[in-house]
């Protein structure tokens, strides 16, 4: 029998004996609750072990179908964000009840430090879930088993210690075999389908990481793997990879919307790390509330949160973003920090932005210099140009060769035509529908050259040198009220 006709039988006989399975579980369940009539001790005893041996079983084909994707590399991890020690306290939480009746003390060591990795939070739970059940099975009452958590240059450690029977030093080199239950022969043993650990293994491999044992027979063992550390950038990037790939097969688009907080370290340094967190988790619940689907994701970084929209066009993105810059404003005045936080926004769409993910990661953050509004006129030239003004909108047209982008309390940012040199002085007219011309002075603070994007040359930031202070306010005001069309 060849390979892959032994893969398709273990599969194919795995899927059909899971349905009569579940039955038969559920039959002897409805015995158990006396559905049909009272039933005897003995009974009870007789069914309940027919109902542990059903499970097992169920284990077994679980491992078997798990083992089959592995080798078939048909495995394809959904990858998150995870808080480690919140994610270790919540696996360890369903074995609490068998450690309490085992007489065996479970629990944890974590650093005081925030530990964040970027794992498949299902595939690494199912390795926690092998090791602590496994040092339950071989730990005798009185025993403790521990969690712990460690970070090293490069990567997170996770060890599992237990202090039971031991595994034999013969035993130690065919640890995570497929098939093979060492049994930990000091001691009674408890025998399991003998796939968990090669499970383990490879679906730590699948996310980069390593596995490895150390024991000392009637001195407990050790269990230890590694995750690696991964930046936003990497992580960002294979998000976009894994949601351009699955575009791609479903022939539909995706976009991606990145917002950042563009003075995070200075809010950190003048408020402190605690309520910078506080403004970051709470700035990402706003952004979640105004997602209508299940399907769209958020990844949060410091100061930067990005929001998946599988199918989505660039006009529904559009729709989003604004939706977003709307509740973003209006939760910022309302605890009366627009003032001292800047957010800016860029979005992108596959497949019209770019064909990679570096390409649609460069095209969001294409507006990243400030949330900015208002119309520009050159000091020297003296030349009005009308802008259509919509609030914090990365799409506002104008006329002649200059464009503006978003509007901030700190200043104006702009496309050009023209180079202009650092310093350089501007006029501003900011047209508000139904309001006189809020009149500001400006300087240029930064220029990049951006290879005629949309007809232009260069992207210009401009910092305000004078403009009321009820001038901001005004600003502020027509902004929460959202979108606005000028007359």
């Amino acid at each position: 029998m060849t390979k892959k006709i032994k893969d398709e039988l273990i599969s194919i006989v795995s899927h059909e004996l899971r349905t009569p399975l579940s039955i038969i579980k559920e039959g002897i369940n409805l015995v158990l609750d006396e559905v049909a009539g009272k039933i005897t001790s003995k009974q009870k005893q007789l069914l309940g072990i027919s109902r542990q041996n059903i499970d097992r079983l169920s284990n077994l084909i679980d491992d078997l179908l798990d083992i089959s994707k592995i080798e078939a590399k048909k495995v394809v991890l959904k990858k998150g964000l995870v808080d480690l020690k919140s994610f270790i306290k919540g696996a360890i939480l369903p074995f609490k009840t068998m450690a309490r009746d085992k007489q065996i003390s479970l629990g944890y060591e974590f650093p005081d430090q925030e530990i964040s990795v970027f794992i498949d939070s299902g595939r690494i739970g199912q390795v926690l879930n092998n090791l602590i059940s496994n040092a339950l099975k071989f730990t005798k009452a009185g025993g403790k088993i521990t969690i712990s958590v460690k970070e090293n240059p490069g990567n997170v450690e996770v060890e599992v210690k237990d202090t039971g029977i031991g595994i034999s030093k013969q035993d130690m080199g065919k640890l995570f075999d497929k098939f093979v239950q060492v049994g930990r022969t000091y001691g009674p043993g408890e025998k399991g389908t003998g796939l968990g650990l090669a499970i383990s293994k490879a679906l730590v491999e699948l996310h980069k990481g390593k596995i490895w044992a150390s024991s000392e027979p009637g001195k407990g063992s050790v269990f230890s793997f590694t995750v690696p550390k991964a930046g936003f950038e990497e992580i960002l990037g294979e998000y976009v990879k894994n949601e351009i790939t699955e575009a791609q097969d479903k022939e539909v688009p995706v976009s991606i919307l990145v917002s950042r907080i563009e003075n995070f370290e200075a809010f950190k340094k003048k408020y402190g790390m605690v309520k910078a967190r506080l403004l970051l988790e709470q700035l990402l619940s706003v952004i979640k509330k105004t997602l209508r689907r299940s399907a769209d994701t958020t990844l949060r970084d410091t100061g930067e949160c990005a929001v998946f929209l599988p199918g989505t066009n660039k006009a529904g993105v559009a729709m989003v973003e604004q939706r977003i810059r709307d509740a973003v404003c209006q939760y910022l005045v309302s605890k009366k920090l627009s003032k001292d936080v800047q957010v800016s926004f860029g979005n992108s769409t596959f497949p019209e932005d770019g064909q990679d993910d570096a390409q649609i990661i460069a095209r969001a953050r294409a507006f990243f210099e400030g949330l900015y509004l208002g119309g520009e006129r050159r000091a020297s030239e003296r030349k009005p140009i009308n802008l259509k003004i919509e609030f914090l909108s990365s799409a506002a047209k104008g006329k002649g060769h200059t464009q503006s982008i978003n509007l901030s309390a700190g200043g104006l940012c702009i496309f050009s035509n023209r180079k202009v040199p650092k310093g350089a002085r501007f006029k501003l007219d900011i047209k508000l529908p139904e309001r006189p011309p809020i009149k500001a002075t400006a300087k240029m603070v930064w220029l990049k050259k951006i290879n005629n994007f949309r007809g232009f040359d260069y992207k210009i930031g401009l910092k305000y040198v004078h403009i009321r202070e009820k001038d901001i306010d005004e600003i502020l005001r027509f902004a929460v009220k959202g979108r606005a069309k000028e007359k």
